[in-house]
């Protein structure tokens, strides 16, 4: 499995097709997100991933929105899943959410195990081997 890391961010493939993105105690920027994004087109290339967020804190949120909504990232993104923790980390997931217009599917969770289901889920959609899962919040 690929494994690579952008500054304090571990991106590491878990199982075929779920990248799991961990910003750890980083502070997601729009810059950084954007050099996360970069190199996972780095190792990934043409292929299509689903994507698990791990973050504690993000700042300027409307920037962070315009990087992760430009409609090229629907070619390679299959959905994404954003585990945040705690009440502080749950508001700005919801505040990132409305303020985003995602080309493609993704929800707030604050649980691994669901998101991970809600991925596999995802990809097998993207697969045709499955039923629409409807986006939105838990």
């Amino acid at each position: 499995m690929k494994r690579a890391e952008v500054g304090d961010v571990t991106l590491v493939e878990d199982e075929h097709g779920i990248v799991t993105i961990d910003y750890g105690t980083a502070i997601a920027t729009a810059e950084l997100v954007q050099d996360v994004i970069d190199r996972s087109r780095d190792l990934w290339g043409e292929e299509r991933i689903a994507v698990l967020v791990l973050a504690e804190s993000a700042t300027d949120l409307a920037k962070i929105g315009a990087v992760l909504s430009l409609e090229d990232l629907a070619d390679f993104t299959i959905a994404t899943a954003i585990v945040t923790p705690g009440k502080l980390g749950q508001l700005l997931g919801n505040l990132f959410m409305k303020l985003e217009k995602s080309p493609y599917p993704q929800r707030l969770f604050t649980d691994v195990v669901v998101a991970r289901d809600w991925l596999r889920q995802q990809i097998a959609v993207d697969q045709g081997d499955g039923k629409a899962v409807n986006q939105g919040f838990p």
